[in-house]
């Protein structure tokens, strides 16, 4: 009878133990102090009991943070004293009663500053069963910060990396290519590239498979162009890759969409100029993107193959008698694109 009781006593504390884990809610959330200071925040609830931590997202240096949650939907935050830590800032706001967003002002007394900051929950993509970790989160924005423009929708990709129709998020003037260019480092390109989606090459050369050693930023094997979309659920970068061997030549833009631990979710080519010699031909292509507010590109294309020896040109899409075709790419919540072709008369 003991040993009975025993064990169901032991069963019993396991079942609470198990339950009270369980019972941790974990809330994360991107936004801005001040409209200035991006920021990234982890929440752990426990009933009405606050853990986590934020950071400055150009930063990236973690801040634990500690408080409560009150009635009217109040939330207050203070950040863990530490040794190094002697100006200790608060948070105190209102959260939504779905945790979408919190508002409120961010304060540090002894220096004598209080400002606004907005905060927008980070979910899951639809249909993604890995959990986000705080710190994965936290690693992958050090790839995010080489994506820091944000250009107005709806905006165009012209033949690759050409500026044409990028605006800053003002619409006041027009970018200029070394406004946003940057490069990628390589154990970047390799962990959130190279490592994830394999790009199917074109001609000889496969640029997406560039050894370390061969890696050399100033030839700008892989080039950052800006931050494209940042939704709830997903992050959308523009992605260029450029090569010139000396006898094929590529300049061809991708859209990479990821969760906001780094893990990807899609990949589309939206801009693409080519200039590649294979089997006594000359390969020739341009493709040109609109990217609409309705999250849907539009990717028009040419191309045209010389035969040497013969000085004809055909032109595979838009010779005599055949039709065009106009691609769609349809973004999607879960951050991954629906593709749609779409015959059109030649008069079009």
């Amino acid at each position: 009878m003991t040993k009975l009781l025993y064990l169901i006593v032991l069963l019993f504390t396991a079942s609470s133990a198990f339950a009270q884990k369980t019972d941790t809610l974990y809330h994360f959330f991107k936004g801005s102090v001040n409209k200035e200071y991006s920021i990234t925040m982890e929440l752990k609830q426990s009933g009405a009991t606050l853990t986590g931590a934020y950071f400055y997202d150009k930063y990236r240096k973690s801040v634990a943070i500690e408080g409560e949650l009150r009635e009217g939907n109040l939330i207050v935050l203070r950040e863990v004293s530490a040794i190094s830590n002697q100006n200790p800032s608060i948070f105190v706001g209102t959260y939504s009663a779905n945790w979408k967003s919190i508002t409120g002002t961010w304060e540090n007394i002894l220096k004598n500053r209080r400002y606004i900051f907005n905060l927008k929950a980070i979910q899951r993509p639809i249909g993604q069963a890995i959990p986000y970790r705080f710190d994965n989160i936290r690693r992958f924005q050090e790839f995010l910060n080489y994506f820091d423009l944000e250009p107005a929708l709806p905006f165009v990709v012209h033949e690759g990396i050409q500026q044409k129709g990028f605006r800053w998020k003002s619409g006041v003037k027009e970018s200029s290519k070394e406004d946003y260019k940057k490069i990628i480092p390589y154990r970047l390109a390799k962990r959130y590239i190279m490592n994830q989606v394999l790009l199917r090459p074109e001609g000889s050369f496969n640029y997406y498979d560039i050894k370390s050693k061969h890696y050399k930023p100033n030839e700008m094997h892989y080039t950052a162009l800006c931050c494209v979309y940042r939704m709830p659920t997903y992050v959308g970068v523009l992605v260029n890759f450029e090569a010139d061997t000396g006898w094929d030549r590529y300049d061809v833009t991708f859209l990479l969409t990821y969760d906001y631990a780094g893990h990807l979710l899609d990949a589309c080519k939206v801009g693409k100029s080519l200039d590649l010699e294979y089997n006594g031909r000359q390969l020739k292509e341009k493709m040109t993107s609109h990217f609409l507010v309705d999250s849907t590109i539009e990717m028009r294309s040419s191309r045209s193959v010389v035969e040497y020896g013969t000085g004809k040109t055909e032109e595979e899409y838009y010779k005599e008698g055949a039709t065009k075709q106009r691609i769609y790419y349809i973004l999607q919540p879960s951050g991954r694109f629906i593709r749609q072709e779409v015959v059109l008369k030649k008069s079009q």
